[in-house]
């Protein structure tokens, strides 16, 4: 290939022929190596992409589902108000085993290791939540069951309050109507505040029984049937003033609905930010998908014209071969085919003369 072009034009017709179909089938091969190695490297790249993004998308995906059924299971926590229900809300927290569950898939996700770490914070404070919920909703059933047994026993009172008036009714004694009017208002608010009620009408509750227990208090020193009628008061002061108490159970109640409420905001907050970065993963991983695929069509693109235009430039090179072959060998050999066909029907031509020494050896050969 680096000879002259001058020596080039001095070998041999065949030799010449060769050359020019040897450099063909050399480019054509060298393209089509090249061709194959850049398909590799495109197919490798897309490959690796995929491998990458669809793995963080699946485990993007799991993390969000495990933190809708997280919230899922708070709320039917929360409204659990029997031992045995909540037992089994607790028994399917542990089975789900979360968030270790989460944190063994979130190894193996391909993201920047601050989204990593944000992800492994939320889901310990959404498993502390959880476990905080748990115990607040342990102990609002424990509240609500002595709150219960509690209201026996005031229902018992009031049930007890017309065979103890029936007794005492033929006495004409005032002070025990008094009496009597306070017990009943002590029972009854009590039982209005174990009903939960909205709050302002609970501390309205509360303010009213502490002001009944006291005028009962009274009423039953001032009755002449105090020693009987001081025991009803003292059990009903104690079933509302005690440590434990309608009052305190009731404080309790309320301090632990708080909490819970405190929990499901929290927790809100919480979830939305597991969610907001399962999402930024998942649309990472779909951004470097579409970055990709964009990558390969422009390359693929390139390809194409690439091939485009190798394609011309072998036809351009196999029409030039052709007419080489056409000029040097096929015009030359039908020259001297008419010029025998002239001679043989006796008419005078000249032998044609040709550089390639070929057809010059040939011409010589017809002419002798």
């Amino acid at each position: 290939l680096l000879e002259t072009p001058m020596s080039i034009m001095d070998k041999s017709i065949a030799s010449r022929i060769a050359l020019l179909l040897g450099l063909f089938c050399l480019v054509l091969c060298a393209f089509l190596i090249s061709l194959l190695q850049l398909l590799k490297m495109l197919s490798e790249e897309a490959d690796e992409t995929v491998n990458v993004a669809l793995p963080n998308m699946a485990i993007a995906s799991y993390i969000s589902k495990e933190s809708e059924w997280a919230k899922g299971i708070l709320h039917d926590s929360i409204l659990c108000r029997d031992r045995f229900v909540h037992l089994g809300v607790v028994q399917e927290i542990e089975a789900r085993r979360f968030p270790e569950n989460v944190l063994e898939s979130l190894e193996a996700l391909a993201v920047d290791p601050g989204v990593k770490e944000k992800i492994k914070n939320n889901l310990h404070e959404l498993n502390g939540i959880l476990a905080g919920t748990n115990q607040a909703v342990a102990q609002r059933i424990d509240n609500l069951r002595n709150t219960e047994r509690l209201v026996k026993r005031i229902r018992t009172l009031n049930a007890d309050l017309p065979q103890l008036e029936r007794e005492l009714y033929a006495s004409g004694d005032p002070g025990f109507n008094v009496w009597k009017t306070a017990y009943s208002d002590v029972l009854t608010a009590m039982l209005l505040l174990s009903m939960h009620h909205d709050r302002p009408y609970s501390l309205r509750l509360k303010s009213e029984i502490r002001t009944d227990v006291k005028r009962l208090l009274r009423s039953a020193e001032a009755s002449p049937f105090s020693g009987r009628l001081k025991k009803l008061s003292s059990d009903a002061a104690t079933m509302a003033l005690a440590e434990d108490g309608l009052l305190a159970l009731y404080e309790e109640y309320t301090a632990l609905e708080s909490t819970l409420d405190a929990l499901k905001i929290t927790h809100q907050y919480t979830s939305n930010s597991l969610i907001e970065s399962a999402n930024a993963v998942s649309q990472q991983s779909w951004t470097s998908i579409q970055a990709s695929k964009k990558t390969l069509a422009e390359r693929y693109a390139i390809i194409v014209a690439t091939v485009g235009v190798t394609f011309f430039l072998a036809v351009f090179l196999a029409l030039f071969i052709y007419r080489s072959i056409v000029r040097n060998v096929v015009d030359p050999i039908k020259r001297l085919n008419n010029c025998m066909l002239d001679r043989v029907n006796r008419i005078p031509t000249p032998f044609p003369e040709s550089v390639r020494y070929e057809l010059a050896e040939m011409t010589s050969s017809v002419r002798y």
